[in-house]
């Protein structure tokens, strides 16, 4: 009978031995699962968080060249506008990241107000011309006393001779 006991011992206590390691390995198992859980988890809310920005916004940086039409409206308001070809200005490359995008859409403002005041500043002087042309037309006599003041005006150095002065002194 004790050597039965004995014997139901030692087959309890490998079964208990085997259940404890089938345990810690249980508990490893779920540390490592448990830790890529959490990874899905941070990858899931950062798609998530990705996907509610415009589609331009990326957490990558991407490099693109400047349109034309923003290298023109530059061109126009640049005070060597049109001596520069084109092919003489370098390429520009921007990084994009959502930082950018503010910036971006101050840069743009600042476009429109300088178009803005170009085109006002263009209609202000076209209508300027339009009044002066209509003032010539309706007073002819008015137009003579300009070009000759503009003359006078571009008249350099020229000796004034009276009776008594002589050229040949």
């Amino acid at each position: 009978v004790k050597a039965e006991i004995m014997k139901l011992k030692a087959e309890f206590k490998s079964g208990i031995e085997g259940l404890e390691k089938s345990r810690t390995d249980t508990v490893a198992e779920n540390a490592r699962r448990d830790i890529e859980s959490d990874k899905l988890k941070a990858r899931v809310a950062k798609l998530e968080q990705d996907s509610r920005q415009p589609q331009n916004d990326s957490p990558f940086e991407k490099a693109f060249n400047v349109p034309e039409s923003v290298a023109v409206q530059l061109k126009k308001h640049m005070p060597f506008g049109e001596n520069v070809k084109p092919e003489a200005l370098p390429e520009v490359t921007v990084a994009a990241s959502p930082s950018l995008c503010n910036e971006d859409r101050k840069t743009d403002e600042f476009l429109d107000l300088l178009q803005k005041k170009n085109v006002s500043d263009g209609i202000r002087h076209k209508k300027r011309k339009e009044k002066l042309q209509q003032e010539t037309v309706e007073n002819p006599k008015d137009q003579e006393a300009p070009m000759i003041s503009q003359n006078i005006s571009s008249v350099k150095n020229i000796p004034i001779l009276d009776n008594h002065t002589h050229l040949e002194e």
